[in-house]
Parts: C-alpha cells; structure tokens; sequence
C-alpha cells in the first residue's frame, strides 16, 4: 500500500512538471497581447472585491438604530447574496439573504435590525465574501461620530465625520471643514480655536455659526470668510468674544445654527493645545507645542512610554500588552497608535487616555480586536501612526510573559510570572520542577527548571526544607542552562525530606524566597508542575528526574519493540482510508506480538502478526 501510494504520488508529480514544461509554439506579438489584454478588461465583470465599499456608518442609534451603508461604484448590479457583514467582534456576523444587489452606482443600508447588534463607540464596519474569512472592506472608529461618518467622495475617498446623515444617498461631501486645533487656557492674543480645510478648493464660511459648550453663546461668521484649499482660518476670542473654559467644548454649525459640523469636548486644560494628529483627519491630542494657523506639532514625546510587559498566548481575559511611563510627569497617549506585526490592524487610543508618571497602562485584546501570535511584535507610534515610539519583537511565546528588567529601560526577557498593570516579577526564572521526598535514587532530591531564555547563575542561591536552621548554599560555578533542569540530591544538601515538609529555594543571602512548595504526605511518585514549568504542582505519573515532568493526561511513548525497518504488508486498497489508530499488544513469552487495527465505519477489526 505504502508502494502504490508513493508511486500514484510520484506520477501526479512527473505529469504536473510536464505540463509546466511544455514548449509553447504559439508566438504573440506585443500588440496583439495588449489588445488581448484590453479586450479582457472590457469584458472582466465588476466585482464586490473591486466595486463594494462601506460608504458610510452609523453607530450612535440612527434610525431605526445603527446602520451601515455600502455603495456599488461599478456600472453594474452586484449580488451581495451570501456575504458576511461584521463589526470588530468574529463572534458575530450577519450573512447577507438570498437576492441581495446592489444596484449600478447604487447604495445598500443594513440596519441594526437586520445583523441584530449594535456599533460601539470603539469599534468596525466589516465586510467579508461568502467564504467568511477574505475581508471586501472595513472601517475602523475610536469614537462615536457626532452625524455619522462617510467617503468624500462616495466609494473612493477617505472617512471623515459627514456634515450630514445622508443614509442610503450620497453623502454630503459639499464642507469637510474640521476643527482642528483649540487653544483655552489663554493664548496670544487670548483663547482661539483653528479651522481647516483639507479639500482641494477653497470654502466660503460666511454665516457659519461658532459656539463653545454654551448654546447661549455664538459667533457668526461675517460674509465673505473663506478658508482656502489645504489651509487654516483661526478664530480669535476678541471675535467670538467668549473666553474658552477648563471643561469646555469648540462646535461649528452650518448658517442654519443647527446642523453641526464639527466638534470638540475637553475635561481639563491642556498643558500645550489640542490639536488633529494628523491635520484635519487624525484625533485630537494634545500637541508638543503650539502652531496656531500652521500644521500641528504631532511629534509627542514619546521617549518616556515603554513596551513594558507582553502576554501573546491568551491571559486574562486574552492577549494584552503593558505600557510604562519612565518620566516624572504624565503622558496623554490620545491618538497614539498600537500596532502588532501587520501594519494593517491598528487601535488608535482614545481621548482622555493618560499614563502617569512611573506609572502602567495596559491594552487588552478586548481593545486593540487583535490577538497576538507566537512570532509577533507590539508596537506603539506616535500619532499619525508614522514615529514609532517604542516595540518589542518575539519569535515564540513567552511560558509566562515578555517583560523588561528593570521596568521601563532593562532588557526583555521571560519573566518569572505574569504582573499585568504593575511592576515586572524580575526575579531569576528558575523554580522548583520536581520533588522526590520518599527515598529516590540516590536519596530524595529537588529538580529545578530555567524557564527563561537564557542561563542562570545560582551560585550562592540557598536551598532548604521546612526547617530554616538547615540549608545548602549552591556552589560557584552552578549554572543552568535554558530551558534546562538541575538536580540537587539528598548527598548534596545533606539532609532529607520528610512526609510533611517543604522544598524552598532563597535567593543568595538565604532571605528572599524565590520558590517554593509544600506538601503533607509523599507522593506516590513525585510532585512536579504541570504544566513542565510553569503550573501548579500535582502528583505525577511517573519519575522524570532531568528531565520534563510527566502529567496526569499526557501520553507516554515507548519504544517500537520490533525491527527498525520497515516492508509492505499488505497489498493496495485492502485497508482504504478509513482507519482509526494502532493498538500493539505483546504476546507472553514470544519476542514478537500483534497490532490491532479498526476500520470505521463498516466496523472490521484487523488482526496482523
């Protein structure tokens, strides 16, 4: 069987290299290949991967709740029938029905009644092919929109809060004017907040409304205000005639005083401006300095926050990374950006998100809507997502976690047990693996395991029981290696370990405990951790001296009995492919024995000597 199998593979592979190989007598001019080529394009249906875009979304309770509105921009129908919408969450998703099209140059809206969950403030409009996993396109948003955000122009531009709720027609793209900088805490020549226009022609301004959180107070805009294409128009106090407070807000209306345009709220002063990172698009932050009627000053000192701590395989409640901030003063992280590996996935942190001085910040999986891999990296920019402020690179995950020692400014390394939210566990990776207390060979003895990734020097380390007046102090020169075990014996430490007693591991000097176990009565075999490492100690199935620790549940492999070499048994197709695992039983006093094997399904059991 084994024969056949390899040589059916082995022809499958020589004809799939003669196809490749064969000569190809057709010979096409240059211009005739480009006009096969055009003739294809022309004939080349539209479709969702190339035409379908979100368009526009609402996900503060439009009406009849949270929507979002995708657009066709091709000339022709595209059928959506059996495509997944989803928000950040894959836990949920929403399959398109039967017949849904959506027209030439036409919009399609799903409500919320329709995919049954709402938008968050933090969260994505995603859409995916009917196969459920290659992504058409999505939209990402820290922060609940004040109207909705939308494509200026439909399809094709960049999201921006719309100056309207247009759902399921085009979207206002007419004034794309921001807020873009807030001085209000007194500048020159006192309070001020700067406009921008990031379209490419100039806007007329004139009868716009400005007000700060106030509705009694208002400023409107005198005819002819204009704001040019690319540029900046700055709104003095002496103007508005209004000072701006400490918790406070900047709002411009359209002429009719009611539909807003832009806005922005704030809690406290701040200590420069607050400023869009970048221009016109990003989030408001506060700025290095301030540059009124000029671009912001996004470069934020970044030296003082670290990638402090990072648990890549699932910790609680899943994958987080840890901030540090080594400076004196806090830090405002809004807008800062946190990426793993891929440039594509990105969480951009929130207004308000601030880390103080010495102090932690840590990002959750919940967060960021990403999980992070055994070869994977977190980083941290910079608002504008360009400067990259600070990261950490690993090529497997961590037994524990990754974390600096000392905090904030040592070298990454795998830490002794998990600190999310506070100071690193810096101690020395190695702990206390395996015990055996009952008389082994050649006496009781005490593995220790390094979990870390590099070598540990335990000289001077202190090793004793559960009496503090007897203790072994480990020998210059005692290392061990990664990922690797050392044994202390009875003969070595020169007393044994009783059946209610302890194995404890100090630090040099004999007072800082770095691990330990106790137990009450001997094990049966040893008590070891299991996982090998890292978790708690149980009773295990077997003694595994130097070497990983054998667990209740894993399986234990022993040595084929028979020859090394390997024949065919049994001719082609007797067995088929619908086998279900060996069972080899000995056979008393013969060197050889039997291997039992189970054919599903017809439930034949095969008996082969």
């Amino acid at each position: 069987m084994l024969r056949a199998t390899l040589r059916a593979s082995l022809a499958l592979i020589s004809l799939g290299a003669l196809a490749s190989c064969a000569p190809d007598r057709s010979i096409t001019s240059p211009a005739a290949a480009s006009r096969g080529a055009d003739a294809a394009a022309e004939q080349r249906p539209a479709s969702a991967a190339t035409s379908i875009r979100i368009n526009e979304v609402e996900s503060n309770q439009g009406t009849p709740g949270d929507w979002v509105e995708l657009v066709n921009t091709s000339a022709e129908p595209i059928d959506l029938s059996g495509y997944v919408f989803r928000d950040n969450d894959d836990t949920r998703g929403y399959v398109l029905p039967t017949a849904t099209v959506v027209p030439a140059n036409g919009f399609l809206v799903l409500d919320e009644e329709q995919f049954t969950f709402g938008l968050g403030a933090a969260d994505a409009a995603r859409l995916f092919a009917p196969d459920g996993s290659t992504i058409i396109d999505s939209y990402t948003w820290t922060a609940h929109a004040a109207t909705t955000y939308a494509r200026c122009p439909d399809g094709t531009g960049a999201f921006a809060t719309s100056s309207l709720s247009t759902k399921g027609a085009s979207n206002d793209c007419s004034v794309l004017i921001r807020i873009n900088e807030v001085e209000s805490s007194g500048g020159t020549p006192g309070d001020w907040v700067e406009l921008f226009n990031p379209s490419g022609s100039a806007v007329d301004l004139g009868g716009y409304v400005f007000r700060d959180g106030d509705d009694a107070n208002g400023y409107v805009l005198p005819v002819g205000t204009s704001i040019p294409a690319n540029g900046y128009l700055v709104l003095d106090e002496a103007q508005f005639g209004f000072g701006l407070g400490a918790s406070d807000a900047a709002r411009l209306f359209r002429v009719n005083g009611t539909t807003l345009v832009d806005s922005y709220a704030w809690t406290a002063h701040a200590t420069t401006t607050y400023g869009r990172c970048p221009d016109g698009v990003g989030a408001l932050i506060t700025t290095s300095s301030a540059s009124k009627a000029a671009p912001n000053v996004c470069t934020a000192a970044v030296a003082t926050v670290k990638v402090n701590e990072v648990e890549s395989n699932g910790g609680t409640p899943g994958d987080w990374v840890e901030l540090f901030n080594t400076g004196a003063t806090p830090v405002d992280l809004a807008g800062y950006y946190f990426r793993d590996n891929d440039d594509t996935r990105e969480y951009i942190l929130p207004a308000g998100t601030v880390i103080p001085a010495g102090g932690y910040l840590v990002l959750d999986e919940a967060q960021f809507g990403f999980g992070l891999g055994a070869a994977d990296a977190a980083r941290l920019f910079a608002p504008g997502g360009v400067t990259v402020a600070d990261s950490y690179a690993w090529t497997a995950h961590a037994a524990t976690t990754y974390a600096r020692c000392p905090d904030g400014n040592g070298e990454f390394r795998t830490s002794t047990s998990s600190t999310k939210g506070t100071a690193n566990d810096c101690a020395v990776a190695v702990r206390i693996n395996e015990i055996e207390s009952n008389g082994g060979v050649p006496g009781d003895w005490i593995e220790f395991f390094n979990a870390g990734t590099t070598p540990q020097d335990l000289a001077g380390y202190v090793v004793r029981d559960n009496n503090d007046a007897a203790g072994y102090t480990l020998p210059a020169g005692t290392i061990i290696a990664a990922n690797s075990y050392l044994v202390v014996d009875e003969a070595q430490f020169g007393f044994g370990l009783g059946a209610a007693d302890a194995a404890r591991l100090f630090a040099p000097g004999g007072t800082t405990l770095v691990d330990s176990y106790v137990w009450t009565a001997h094990a049966a075999t040893t008590y070891g951790r299991c996982p090998n490492g890292s978790g708690p100690f149980v009773t295990t199935t077997a003694s595994t001296k130097g070497a990983a620790n054998n667990c209740p549940g894993d399986l234990v492999f022993a040595a084929w009995p028979g020859e090394q070499s390997i024949a065919t048994a049994d001719a082609g197709g007797v067995f088929g492919g619908n086998m279900s695992g060996l069972f080899y039983q000995p056979l008393q006093g013969l060197p050889t024995g039997v291997v039992w094997a189970v054919r599903n399904g017809p439930g034949t059991l095969f008996r082969l000597t």
